[in-house]
């Protein structure tokens, strides 16, 4: 089984998300937010994955066992990644240098989906 580091939980669950989950991409950032309540207050929760390489994303419905089970509500960086793998083998056969270390970077959320990330870094704050 693959090593993984949990790097932060969601503030709140799923199920207390007053708004829907948006995810949006912006020059090698990908910024996922959704709003919720916090002592009758309207927050606004915001991961932002910053210097992405690469990015997917699958439906709720096409969610792995892996994802649910390991991601869920929660940011989790997976160690000695094969899709990292693969992108360093990519980039060496395309006479690309990547310098710093890329994360595999994965979250699931239910009824929205799962998103995973190669990327240097992830960051959240509320707002």
């Amino acid at each position: 089984m693959k090593s993984i580091s949990t790097e932060f939980e969601l503030p709140v669950t799923s199920s207390s998300f007053t708004s829907e989950v948006t995810l949006n991409h912006y020059q090698g950032e990908v910024i996922l937010t959704f709003n919720y309540e916090d002592d009758d207050k309207e927050k606004q929760f915001r991961l932002t994955v910053h210097d992405v390489y690469m990015s997917r994303f699958v439906t709720d419905a096409c969610a792995t066992p892996f994802q649910i089970g390991h991601a869920y509500e929660q940011l989790i960086v997976i160690e000695a990644s094969d899709w990292i793998a693969d992108l360093y083998k990519q980039a060496l056969a395309n006479d690309v240098v990547i310098e710093k270390e890329v994360k595999h970077f994965v979250i699931y959320i239910p009824d929205f989906g799962s998103c995973e990330f190669a990327a240097l870094k992830a960051s959240h704050q509320i707002i």
